[in-house]
């Protein structure tokens, strides 16, 4: 239902439309874009970086956020997955993962919103969280095995979150919501 009603209430320009063979495009100008195939058809997928900036906020870190928010419903709960978009994955992608957790506001923002207007009871399952970075490269200076494009890389924890990392222009769907 969250899903549903982040679609009423965002402006077009934010959304991410569908493919007609059920993907969305993820895409980062002059950086990248990765195909999400096999999306849920209620998911709502929100381009963050279109929600405008925060004016009343003091430039620096306080205003960096990640690139897109899905969110969708699977077996009455909310899930969300933040997802941040890189030309390289390496050892050294704290600006990634850090804007990853500072965009987490901006869900509680939106459910806020939701929740207000909607009038959606206090019982409702609690909003469950993913944060995601994907690459369309491995810096080539890491120690780490061949990586097949497409398939999760190992997670890394970071500051009371966990970060999933992929590789590739393409990725399933059901592969970033089960990590």
């Amino acid at each position: 239902m969250f899903a549903t009603h982040l679609k009423q209430i965002l402006a077009n320009r934010v959304l991410v439309s569908r493919t007609n063979k059920g993907s969305m495009i993820l895409r980062e100008k002059q950086v990248m874009a990765v195909e999400v195939a096999g999306t849920p058809s209620d998911m709502t997928a929100i381009d963050l970086r279109k929600l405008g900036s925060f004016s009343g906020m003091r430039e620096g870190e306080w205003k960096q956020r990640c690139d897109y928010l899905l969110v969708y419903e699977l077996k009455g709960k909310n899930i969300a997955i933040f997802v941040e978009l890189k030309k390289t994955l390496s050892q050294e992608n704290k600006r990634g993962v850090e804007q990853l957790r500072r965009s987490l506001p901006l869900l509680k923002y939106l459910h806020s919103v939701c929740r207000i207007h909607y009038g959606v009871e206090p019982d409702k399952p609690v909003t469950t969280t993913r944060y995601v970075l994907i690459g369309d490269k491995m810096n080539p200076r890491l120690n780490m095995q061949p990586v097949t494009p497409g398939r999760p890389l190992p997670s890394e924890n970071y500051r009371e979150i966990t970060v999933n990392k992929f590789v590739g222009p393409r990725l399933r769907f059901d592969l970033l919501r089960s990590n």
